[in-house]
């Protein structure tokens, strides 16, 4: 198990990751018109929305509350100041 500091920085990085696989998923999915595989992995390959998955599989409870973090996130990857103290206070 990792220490506490530093895990949310982890968990919000490996959304991020999870986001970007779920969303290519849904887009295949949609232009072959084909239905949903399960894959075997936690909730990658289940019904339901990308940021539903991500948010369960990060342990964030909600996809609102992944939309949140994921907005201050990425405010955060792109220079803003207010922003990164934020994050900055995740690690505390």
């Amino acid at each position: 198990m990792l220490p506490r500091r530093g895990r949310k920085l982890i968990e919000m990085a490996e959304a991020d990751e999870i986001r970007a696989i779920e969303a290519e998923r849904a887009r295949r999915r949609m232009l072959a018109g084909r239905p949903v595989e399960p894959s075997g992995q936690m909730s990658l390959g289940s019904k339901g929305q990308t940021r539903d998955k991500v948010a369960r599989a990060v342990g964030l409870g909600s996809g609102k509350t992944w939309e949140r973090a994921e907005r201050v996130w990425r405010a955060a990857k792109d220079g803003d100041e207010v922003a990164r103290r934020l994050v900055a206070l995740l690690d505390i």
